[in-house]
């Protein structure tokens, strides 16, 4: 049986999103970089790519981070997908 060998950044940057699925609706820089034991240029990094992309949402105020409209979008079509396959 072949082993899979999965891509580190893709692995971190999933890690990120699995964060806020523990019940919490806004994390900062220096938190996701100590939960996830990176370098808080590293965590920055993927936070900022992920938040470019639509993935995260930045309040303005705080400068913290929380699930972004992508997110739901998946989610919703994930949920269609599953749906379909039921009926």
């Amino acid at each position: 049986m072949a082993t899979t060998k999965n891509i580190q950044s893709i692995e971190r940057a999933f890690a990120i999103l699995e964060l806020f699925q523990k019940n919490r609706e806004e994390l900062g820089i220096k938190e996701i970089s100590q939960m996830l034991d990176l370098n808080k240029s590293t965590a920055f990094g993927f936070v900022n790519t992920l938040f470019s992309l639509g993935y995260l949402h930045q309040n303005e105020q705080t400068q913290r981070y929380s699930l972004g409209p992508k997110v739901l979008g998946l989610s919703n079509a994930a949920q269609i997908h599953n749906i379909i396959i039921r009926s």
